[in-house]
């Protein structure tokens, strides 16, 4: 059902030029006639050949435009892989008090390298900033895509209200035309007429709102994408809800790497990830009869085979496991919420949706027994006037309640993780 509702909500531009006319002995006969003619689905905004993806990229370079006095931070390139901390340079120098004692001037270059534990978390550090940094990526994406989602929806659930009240008031200034010549002729009261121009006072005050609702969405619009116009088409494809699994989700992801990060790092500050030393050292002995320079070497291996438990790493380890098990949680249980809220929501709109169609129908039935009616005098013009703005209303409400459902599978989209 819902391609068939994309398929008419898509050919609502072919319609726009057709004009109704009436002609009958009564002017109710004429709205009758405009009921049951074809309805267009109509919209008020100049369109442009633009995509949803398009209307992302747009916002995402204007966003970061917003952000570009902000300095990044720059990596040094040209860096030593291999070594855990910075060389060490010893010089020591003993002079001796004695006028046969024996000065000693030593120099030493310890050298840390990296464990081979040490090694390997840099390596997983490595491969995880880049996994989150591709995370952090999606989740910009889908944070954009539905505040796009939302104000692009908004914009066409506000268009198309808008485009009802106008229909609406054509239909109202017609007959409050022709009600003014059959009152001029006093062909009947006054009464039908004042109906008539109550319903145009209200529907001009309903268009104020809606105009005044539809330039701040439009201005908020162009706040965040900085474009002037919007996407020719707007609707999304459905997607399997049977095979969503919510634990692929960009932000279950990014909780899920970023635990997976903490855990790397909190291994440097074990006794297994201490660096190796390696020591060059050089000594020159000095005094009346020797003159001796000396050169070694020093390695020292630290014996990791011995787990030391450090009670505070123990805690911390223990702490960030809670914190990130309840956020994980919490996470999942949101976004499995307001799913399974969307999909109740679809299911009520669906029903909706039936119910409205059978509402369409008898209004057609109510509307041709109405002008029977009229036509043997056994109904009052205001009587007949009200079934006849019923109808339309409720030819109005089943246009909106079409957009509420590819509405909600756009939400039901974003919900599920998937970006424009």
């Amino acid at each position: 059902m819902l391609e068939k509702l994309k398929s008419k909500l898509s050919r609502h531009s072919k319609n726009k030029g057709k004009h109704f006319y009436v002609k009958a002995t009564y002017p109710l006969t004429g709205f009758l006639f405009l009921l049951l003619s074809q309805v267009t689905n109509a919209t008020t905004q100049s369109l442009a050949s633009i995509t949803l993806s398009d209307v992302l990229d747009a916002t995402l370079s204007t966003q970061k435009s917003k952000n570009i006095n902000r300095t990044p931070f720059t990596k040094n390139n040209q860096t030593i892989t291999w070594l855990a901390s910075s060389p060490k340079l010893g010089v020591n120098y003993f002079k001796s008090d004695q006028d046969q004692g024996t000065d000693e001037l030593e120099v030493s270059l310890s050298l840390p390298f990296k464990s081979t534990l040490q090694t390997q978390v840099d390596d997983d550090l490595i491969r995880s900033n880049k996994t989150l940094q591709s995370l952090f990526s999606l989740n910009k994406k889908l944070y954009f895509s539905g505040l796009i989602r939302t104000q692009l929806w908004d914009i066409k659930i506000a268009t198309t209200q808008a485009s009802n009240i106008d229909r609406k008031l054509s239909f109202l200034a017609r007959l409050e035309k022709q009600y003014q010549q059959l009152v001029k002729s006093s062909e009947v009261t006054k009464y039908p007429l004042l109906l008539i121009q109550q319903e145009v006072l209200d529907a001009q005050i309903a268009r104020l709102s809606h105009n005044e609702n539809l330039n701040g969405l439009m201005l908020q619009y162009q706040s965040l994408t900085g474009l002037n116009y919007l996407p020719l088409y707007i609707f999304e494809e459905e997607f399997i809800t049977d095979k969503l699994l919510m634990t692929a989700h960009p932000q279950i992801q990014k909780l899920d790497q970023e635990w997976f990060e903490f855990e790397r790092n909190l291994q440097l500050s074990t006794n297994k990830s201490e660096p190796w030393s390696l020591s060059f050292s050089a000594k020159r002995l000095d005094n009346n009869t020797l003159n001796e320079t000396q050169v070694g070497v020093a390695i020292e291996v630290p014996l990791t085979f011995f787990a030391i438990e450090k009670q505070s790493l123990s805690n911390k380890w223990q702490q960030e496991k809670n914190n990130y098990d309840l956020a994980r949680s919490a996470q999942l249980i949101a976004l499995q919420q307001r799913f399974q809220g969307l999909l109740s929501q679809q299911d009520s709109l669906t029903q909706k949706q039936t119910l409205l169609e059978q509402s369409k129908n008898l209004s057609k039935a109510i509307i041709r027994e109405t002008q029977l009616l009229l036509d043997a005098h056994q109904i009052e013009q205001g009587q007949a006037l009200r079934r006849m703005l019923n109808a339309f209303n409720t030819k109005s409400q089943l246009n909106l309640n079409q957009l509420f459902l590819l509405k909600n599978i756009a939400m039901l989209r974003q919900s599920a993780g998937i970006s424009l």
